[in-house]
């Protein structure tokens, strides 16, 4: 009995290596649906006990999936904009007109849109995207987000509001309406950024009130369940709170599978914490706001990664 066993599971082990190894990867158009499935195939094979030579051909098929340290992923952070003397300018705002400039210099130097999943997988499995991704960011949910929406759907840029719950509908925030329409269209995705504690977010951290913070989590986590609306991600309020292992399990338990922070950390990197991703900010404070600089920086970021 036990040698039909053992018999079953070597003809068992010989047909799944034949078979998963035989299959055709089309590469050009691989979902994150599809990623997924690979790694499992892929770490399945490689625990069997194979001849060497067998499993040197598996991972020379599979290693396309992955990213080969040639892609550079770019995620940029903006927060209000503003037209004219008529809109109230502030330190982290940027100019519809300039904001368009961006869009452009991006284009002009090959950048492609890519999606928060698509990061997900990038970070955490080294999934491979194109070779120059940028994914723009949005904090805070402000209004003046519709001055920009056009040029997105213009450019065909992706882009996510991490959005302060609790104000949504107020006089500065993106409203119910407007959050719809966005879903719907389908170029935003959405973070968390909060409920109501972003400005005290810092300091209730320091003091460890992780239960009131976690009430907080879960009112920000309700609203999108309310609105329909499926969101990975949290983005830490100041910036603050990337390396607090408890936050990052509360983050977990309702359903945030990523953090944005925002320490300008030029590259973000596979295998890194997916917990932390690094972002650029753009705006007047940093000097990255007009097209002569963000040019320059971009040229410089792309030069320093060869």
């Amino acid at each position: 009995m036990v040698f039909f066993i053992f018999l079953f599971i070597f003809i068992y082990s010989g047909f799944y290596i034949k078979l998963l190894s035989s299959k055709e990867l089309d590469l050009s158009n691989l979902s994150n649906l599809n990623f997924e499935k690979a790694v499992y195939d892929y770490g399945r094979l490689l625990s069997l006990d194979i001849p060497e030579k067998e499993k040197l051909n598996i991972i020379k098929k599979y290693k396309n999936f992955f990213s080969n340290k040639n892609e550079t992923l770019l995620i940029l952070m903006y927060h209000d904009f503003y037209r004219d003397s008529r809109d109230t300018m502030k330190k982290y705002s940027v100019t519809v007109e300039d904001f368009e400039n961006h869009l452009q210099i991006l284009k002009e130097l090959n950048f492609e849109s890519v999606s928060m999943m698509d990061v997900y997988y990038y970070v955490k499995f080294g999934k491979k995207i194109p070779e120059r991704s940028v994914l723009l960011t949005f904090d805070d949910g402000y209004k003046k987000f519709m001055y920009i929406y056009p040029i997105l759907k213009k450019y065909g840029y992706k882009g996510v509001i991490s959005l302060i719950t609790g104000y949504v509908g107020s006089s500065w925030e993106l409203n119910k309406d407007q959050i719809k329409l966005l879903k719907e269209e389908g170029l935003v995705e959405f973070a968390s950024h909060s409920d109501k504690i972003h400005n005290e977010f810092k300091k209730m951290l320091q003091n460890k009130k992780y239960d009131e913070i976690e009430k907080d989590i879960k009112k920000s986590r309700d609203f999108f369940n309310s609105m329909n609306i499926e969101t990975i991600a949290f983005t830490y309020p100041l910036s603050y709170g990337s390396h607090d292992e408890k936050l990052q399990k509360i983050l977990l338990k309702y359903g945030f599978k990523m953090a944005f922070s925002g320490w300008n950390d030029r590259y973000v990197k596979p295998n890194s914490n997916i917990f932390s991703i690094s972002r650029i900010e753009v705006s007047i404070r940093n000097g990255l706001n007009t097209k002569e600089k963000f040019k320059t920086f971009l040229l410089n970021y792309l030069e320093n990664k060869k």
